[in-house]
């Protein structure tokens, strides 16, 4: 402890000498440990992070997983009935629904929010107390649709009711069924789902009054999840395998044949199936700012490795007074972990401020719905950032200590502190490659991503500009099922004379995103005469779209034509296929006139448009089918495009009161520009572009400051070879030869580096990319083109001091 308390008291000593050798690791430190620190704070609230509940480590989510692997299957009421009684090894079981538009309609006006529907032991399950009022009581969730009333958030009390002391007992409607204000909750509580916030709950029992749950005498999967407490001395795998072996499967919306599972997972992060699309995302992120950090070290290595060429008489000096070289690595490994220390801190600053950056991107979902999470920094990043700064120390400092140690005593003692070995150059050298092939492989990645995000954000064979999207949900408000489509029509119609509409369309909303390749339905299709089981587009996606479909969005019809006002119900069924099915049905020849089988109805092909879908190369084009809508019969959730003469978002009032003028009561909502819905579709692929585009710019920096740095020295040390050549006939442009050379052929060296690993590293990144190559050469050209004129600017300072030696000067001082 002695010998520790000197080492520390010398090197805080060595940083005051030396302060701007102590900034510079400082800064490079922050930089790198910020950096994946901040993509830490991502992992941890994504997968690690509990809920902020009383005893929450014993609290677990048990879902439904369907035929394709996903955790969205869900659970029919009866089967969660079977499940609860027959489960011991958890104490406490409820069943959830989350809705993610619910119309709320009292005294302040519209409002769209998200809710759930809950057991009525939901709230004493969690452990929450209410923060006026009550919770719900057994018996209003015992009969059906008998008991209206609603729980709401403490936001939602504050925002839409301002806080009125006198608000329970109240009735608000929502989805036009009337219900009782009797309890608020906590400030704080959104309930249990992950990143899914709630601002009321309603009773199960009521989901069909209010428009969910399933038809009466039919079984359907609409408990989205359970939520359970585990009995004592329970596990998460008990009550997996019990929960296995327990469960019925009996809803009736699931083929028989299609497999089920369930699955039960501790209560924390994200929903499993975003953690599942996250973690490619979390892995290309740590490896970049885990790239970032190791230039960062290997820049920082070779500065000390510099430092330990002007100590090297101290050191030897040492050492011949009895020191030991572990003593010299001890001491040595101290300064560099007090530095990490140091640069820790700062890079616990940097983290915060880059978690708020990235949090940015994990606030709305496509359909403009809130997200919630808690990315608030806890014990566990601490550790973790303690464990980066001491192996961040260590991984930089061990080699420069343990090369410093090793000395030739009576060398050192004779020629004194300040000359350099050829492997000391050398050495320094490659880790200055090393920077530039790692931030090499950085920036190829970085453009391959830019590129992808801007084919995205164009739009493949659609025009995404001047469009902004809305869905409408008239059955939510208790619309006659026979008036449906005339409301439709005339909201269309109302849309379509706001001043500054060019186009409305419409599709059936609950298909997906009115836009995107993969939304629809998978019926089966296949040729006439072919069973479904030799049907040949399996994947086929259908969705249903109005005359107004393509020329509103902008789609190319290649051959034919789109829906007219013929194509009705009663008239012959028609469809629009696009180039991929086509190509699948009928290889070789027009697809016009032939006929497929859509759900066992026959539909005749009259145009084929091309595919909206962008290449990618981890994804096989997508076959789709457009159907008529007026022939698809009762829509009561539609999805509109409109699109304007100028700015969306500036039109988006103007739209919303041309649907409110006919009814204010429709629920209206997921209003938002469609340039707006791409950017949170695709956020994902835009939160890798903008991190992984910073670590590439911070990678180039650190090569040109290692490249620098190493230059500058090597000049210093190199004052008598350049005294020499000048006195012999050398010129300035020479000298400036001479060193540029050296930074070129560094740097050529990390280009050839970089550019191996970079075709490797950049096959990762395939099922980012859309309308672009892994292995695109543009993109290697560009990156080595900047690299390499980083380098030149790098080099150039050095090169124009060496060039003003003065040779007199030189040999009279050597």
């Amino acid at each position: 402890m002695t010998n520790l308390l000197h080492d520390v008291r010398y090197a805080l000593r060595l940083l005051r000498k030396s302060p701007g050798t102590a900034l510079t690791a400082v800064s490079l430190l922050a930089v790198g440990i910020g950096a994946n620190t901040a993509v830490f704070s991502l992992v941890n609230t994504l997968f690690l992070k509990g809920l902020a509940l009383p005893d929450s480590a014993r609290l677990v989510h048990v879902y439904g997983q369907g035929p394709h692997g996903h955790y969205g299957a869900g659970f029919s009421y009866p089967e969660y009935q079977r499940l609860h009684g027959q489960m011991h090894s958890v104490s406490e079981m409820a069943a959830e629904t989350p809705i993610t538009q619910l119309h709320l309609v009292g005294e302040p006006g519209v409002r769209e929010v998200r809710g759930a529907f809950v057991d009525a032991g939901y709230f004493s399950l969690l452990g929450v107390r209410p923060a006026s009022g009550r919770f719900f009581l057994p018996e209003e969730d015992a009969v059906e649709g008998r008991e209206p009333v609603v729980v709401i958030s403490s936001s939602l009390w504050r925002s839409y009711f301002s806080a009125d002391a006198d608000i329970l007992g109240r009735e608000i409607s929502v989805n036009a069924v009337r219900l009782k204000i009797v309890g608020i909750a906590p400030s704080g509580f959104y309930g249990d789902g992950p990143g899914v916030p709630s601002e009321l709950w309603i009773p199960m029992a009521m989901r069909r009054a209010a428009g969910y749950g399933c038809k009466a005498g039919e079984e359907c999967a609409d408990v989205e999840w359970m939520v359970a407490r585990l009995a004592s001395e329970s596990t998460v795998q008990m009550a997996q395998s019990e929960a296995s072996a327990r469960i019925v499967w009996t809803s009736t919306d699931y083929k028989r044949e299609a497999h089920r599972a369930i699955g039960v997972f501790a209560a924390r992060g994200a929903h499993p199936d975003l953690q599942a699309l996250e973690r490619n995302q979390i892995e290309l992120l740590s490896a970049a700012t885990g790239i970032l950090l190791l230039i960062a070290c290997a820049n920082l290595s070779g500065l000390l490795l510099a430092h330990g060429v002007a100590r090297r008489k101290e050191i030897a000096v040492r050492l011949s007074i009895g020191a030991s070289r572990w003593r010299i690595v001890l001491q040595i490994l101290t300064e560099n972990l007090l530095l990490a220390m140091v640069g820790g801190s700062f890079g616990l600053v940097i983290s915060l401020w880059g978690t708020r950056l990235l949090s940015r991107f994990y606030v709305m979902n496509s359909e403009g719905f809130v997200r919630l999470y808690d990315f608030s920094p806890d014990l566990r990043l601490f550790l973790y950032l303690l464990l980066v700064v001491v192996v961040t120390g260590v991984l930089f400092g061990l080699f420069p200590a343990l090369y410093a140690s090793r000395q030739g005593l009576v060398t050192e003692l004779k020629d004194g502190a300040g000359s350099t070995s050829r492997s000391s150059r050398r050495l320094r050298n490659a880790l200055v490659s090393l920077q530039a092939g790692l931030s090499l492989v950085l920036v190829v990645c970085a453009a391959l991503l830019t590129k992808s995000s801007r084919v995205l954000m164009r739009g493949a064979n659609f025009d995404p500009e001047h469009v902004a999207v809305l869905r409408l949900r008239p059955e939510l408000a208790n619309h006659d099922a026979a008036k449906v489509p005339s409301f439709m029509k005339a909201a269309w119609q109302s849309l379509n004379d706001t001043p500054g509409v060019e186009s409305v369309a419409m599709m059936v909303g609950g298909e997906g995103e009115i836009w995107h390749w993969d939304s629809g339905r998978s019926p089966d299709v296949s040729l006439p005469g072919e069973s479904a089981a030799k049907r040949f587009a399996p994947d086929a996606r259908v969705q249903d779209v109005d005359t107004h479909f393509f020329d509103a969005l902008r789609i190319s019809l290649l051959q034919g034509r789109g829906f007219t006002d013929h194509d009705s119900q009663g008239q012959p069924l028609v469809a629009v296929v696009n180039q991929t099915l086509a190509q699948q049905f009928w290889p070789g020849e027009s697809a016009l006139g032939h006929t497929l089988t859509i759900a066992k109805h026959e539909y005749r092909v009259v145009g084929v448009c091309a595919n909206i879908q962008p290449p990618g190369a981890a994804q096989m084009p997508q076959a789709h089918i457009y159907r008529s809508f007026w022939q698809a019969g009762y829509a009561g959730d539609v999805r509109f495009a409109v699109r304007v003469q100028g700015d969306p978002a500036a039109m988006l009032p103007g739209l919303r009161e041309a649907i409110h003028k006919l009814d204010p009561a429709v629920p209206l909502g997921e209003d938002m520009p469609l340039s707006l819905q791409l950017e949170t579709e695709y956020s994902p692929l835009i939160l890798a572009r903008t991190v992984v585009s910073f670590c590439g710019f911070l990678a180039l920096s650190l090569s040109a400051l290692g490249l620098y740095s190493i230059l500058a020295f090597g000049v210093r040390t190199r004052v008598r070879e350049i005294g020499v050549r000048m006195a012999l006939g050398a010129d300035r442009g020479d000298v400036i030869r001479l060193v540029l050379r050296e930074g070129f052929r560094i740097v050529l060296a990390g280009i050839v580096g970089g550019v191996f690993a970079g075709m490797m590293a950049t096959r990762l990144l395939t099922v980012w990319l859309y309308g672009v190559q892994a292995r695109d050469l543009t993109s290697f050209v560009a990156g080595s083109g900047a690299l390499l004129i980083v380098a030149l600017a790098a080099a150039w300072l050095p090169a124009h001091r060496a060039s003003h030696v003065d040779p007199m000067v030189a040999l009279r001082a050597e």
